[in-house]
């Protein structure tokens, strides 16, 4: 395990790959919602996935798990980061694919909003908490528009 494990350290994205329509979803969100990464893999590894296969989306942080703060579930980190935001739990959606991902939303008092495309099935979102479950990026891209920017006014239209 220990081997694999220090493989997975040293070469974190040699077989991963973006679902579909990722990058386009990020790309399009990211001039007009605050973005950040909070990941229960180790800090160093979590950084590295998203420098090479996100390089050019401006995320305000990325997160993995750190010495002396708890994982998720744990709202801390997540708590933390909207808070260096200057945001309230409230103002911020959660989105993720797994019970852990839902269970820190509603811990942190942030939406849970599921993906059903990733990690977990989807019945596992559904009882976790998950405000609402998307099958596809464009489902979620199309949510967000109609639900939180055009209730504040804002448009992605670019």
């Amino acid at each position: 395990y220990q081997a694999v494990l220090n493989l997975y350290r040293e070469f974190p994205v040699v077989y991963s790959s973006l679902y579909e329509g990722i990058f386009e979803l990020l790309a399009r969100l990211s001039p007009v919602l605050t973005l950040g990464v909070l990941s229960n893999k180790e800090h160093q590894v979590a950084q590295a996935v998203v420098r090479k296969l996100l390089p050019t989306v401006p995320f305000r942080d990325v997160w993995g798990a750190r010495p002396g703060v708890p994982h998720k579930p744990d709202p801390t980190a997540v708590q933390d980061m909207i808070r260096g935001w200057g945001l309230r739990p409230e103002q911020t959606a959660f989105v993720g694919d797994s019970a852990v991902d839902m269970q820190t939303a509603v811990n942190a008092g942030c939406l849970p909003l599921g993906v059903a495309w990733g990690f977990r099935p989807r019945e596992e979102l559904e009882t976790s908490g998950a405000a609402e479950i998307f099958q596809t990026p464009r489902q979620l891209s199309t949510w967000l528009e109609e639900n939180i920017l055009a209730k504040k006014g804002v448009s992605y239209d670019n």
